[in-house]
């Protein structure tokens, strides 16, 4: 699903109820304004070592727009980069080893499956303090439609005001953001999810501490829109498409990094599905994600011919979805649920929005997490990441995607094969806790970056 967004739905409320979700939030408590208090978890025990550590308890401070957690409290603040604060990443054996303990604040929205709540957790997990901003509004993303829309309209009419602050050129989440550093007593190191920040809120940060602002853009190019971080102070940011990076860097000499998704083993793992899998979830196609127009398109040339579940929201009310009508499920999956989904099909189909031009989506890492066959649009930045024919296959036009669909069908063993390969690589080289140590690696000086791909734009040869 999309990074800036919420899930409405009845069948999410229930499947929450039955299905404690296999990642947890990482932090010893949560507390946002309604008073509510998040469950301990699995990883409550890293999260209370960390605070041992520190010499103090986890403490909870309620934010004006969102839920902010701290675990432990110490000074902090100094300059990041001007001391080594992790392990070199060049050894699987380093992950996780820190030679120090941080206090890091992440800004984002804290919602199932983004990117904001996965990097929290994650931080938490390898043994650091975590504060969480959540730039608002504080709204419900589960529940009946009516909740939902009524959440969304909140969101959308809070976006207005902000934009008006910042044409203004003035503050848009200042004062809440000095309150949580103030109370933090100062941090480490603040890292945002994606474009929130105004010039003048990371100007607000900066004079608040000296800490290294980050930001890990999750979305490609045509989520854009104002795109302030290109005018605003952070000291790095990283883009998980080479293409961005090299523009970017070439004509602007920002300091840009290449950092590609991934996925989290808390989250999919195969373990989380029944094998054989239920009929429920059984079919020759699966697809799951936001339906937008381009793939409307693409799957309804397949529709007529292959047996096909596309799992996610219902469509817009404006799209005409067609032959596609009796293939979509109507019903967004997570965790367990999406791991039975990915293997209950014989070929996840993974369709890239045109905007990324050299990378690739989540989805390429979770199908892969989950131990699932999929076959996906290529880039040429694939490459790098998966081994193409061996972990991953891949299409570059319609003819090409119709022609391996129809050939893996018929090859089970030759499926089963490429998702076990894909598998060991996702969790070898592409889960959370590798990414977070290459950023924190970079930041610290130890790295620069994920490795680029050479700018090219040559299709793999059949």
């Amino acid at each position: 699903m999309a990074h800036t967004g919420e899930v409405p739905g009845r069948q999410l409320r229930l499947y929450r109820a039955r299905h404690p979700r296999p990642h947890a939030h990482a932090l010893l408590h949560l507390r946002n304004r309604s008073g509510r208090t998040g469950r301990p978890d699995r990883w409550a025990d890293a999260a209370g070592a960390a605070a041992a550590r520190l010499g103090a308890a986890g403490t909870v401070a309620p934010g004006r727009r969102g839920a902010r957690a701290v675990v432990g409290d110490r000074p902090g603040g100094a300059a990041l980069a001007s001391q080594p604060v992790l392990a070199r990443s060049g050894d699987a054996g380093a992950l996780g080893r820190s030679v120090r303990t941080m206090k890091i604040l992440v800004i984002g929205r804290f919602f199932e499956e983004g990117i904001a709540l996965f990097v929290a957790e994650e931080l938490a997990h390898m043994g650091h303090a975590v504060l969480r901003y959540d730039p608002g509004p504080i709204v419900k993303p589960y529940g009946n439609r009516p909740t939902f829309y009524w959440g969304r309209l909140r969101r959308e009419a809070l976006q207005i005001m902000q934009q008006v602050r910042t044409a203004a050129g003035r503050e848009v989440h200042g004062p809440g953001l000095r309150k949580a550093l103030g109370e933090a007593g100062g941090v480490d190191l603040v890292f945002s999810t994606h474009d929130y920040l105004s010039p003048a809120d990371a100007e607000a940060i900066k004079v608040q501490t000296r800490a290294p602002l980050i930001l890990w853009y999750p979305d490609p190019v045509w989520s854009f829109r104002r795109h302030m971080f290109l005018n605003a102070a952070y000291d790095m940011v990283f883009f998980k498409d080479p293409y961005l990076v090299h523009v970017i860097r070439s004509k602007l000499g920002k300091r840009v990094f290449y950092m590609p998704e991934c996925y989290s083993p808390h989250s999919v793992d195969p373990s989380m599905a029944e094998d054989p899998a239920d009929p429920v979830w059984q079919t020759d196609i699966c697809i799951a994600g936001n339906l937008y127009a381009y793939r409307v398109a693409l799957f309804g040339q397949l529709a007529e011919t292959y047996d096909m579940k596309i799992w996610g929201l219902p469509a817009p009310r404006w799209m005409r979805t067609g032959a596609l009508e009796p293939k979509l499920q109507n019903r967004f999956v997570a965790h367990a649920d999406k791991v039975r989904a990915f293997r209950g099909a014989k070929i996840v189909l993974n369709t890239l929005n045109p905007s990324e031009i050299w990378g690739t989506n989540v989805r390429t890492f979770e199908a892969c997490g989950a131990g699932a066959f999929q076959i996906v649009d290529w880039r040429p930045g694939l490459g790098q990441l998966f081994e193409i024919g061996t972990e991953v296959e891949v299409f570059t036009d319609f003819d090409d995607l119709r022609r391996k669909v129809d050939r893996y069908l018929a090859a089970p063993e030759k499926r089963a094969a490429i998702a076990a390969a894909g598998h060991a690589r996702a969790q070898r080289d592409h889960t959370y806790a590798i990414r977070l140590q290459q950023i924190l690696d970079t930041v610290s000086g130890g790295r620069t970056g994920y490795p680029e791909p050479a700018p090219a734009w040559s299709p793999p040869r059949d």
